[in-house]
């Protein structure tokens, strides 16, 4: 798991952006944040995942693929 950008996912108000990739497979993900606004393409990787998931998170059993453009709060 690797990532460029920002090295958290964004918190709320905050502005950003990263993309994260798992090496040597087709996932990848691309997320921006800007103006109140959310752009996610891609599985919903981050770069927080680069220690690896923590326990119950759902994405351990299936990673989604997202594609969102929407007003963030």
């Amino acid at each position: 798991m690797r990532s460029i950008g920002m090295s958290h996912e964004p918190d709320k108000g905050e502005n950003g952006w990263y993309y994260a990739w798992l090496s040597g497979t087709l996932y990848s993900c691309i997320r921006f944040e800007r103006w109140g606004c959310r752009l996610w393409l891609g599985w919903k990787l981050k770069p927080d995942d680069v220690n690896g998931l923590q326990p119950g998170d759902v994405r351990a059993i299936r990673c989604d693929f997202a594609a969102q453009l929407k007003r963030v709060a």
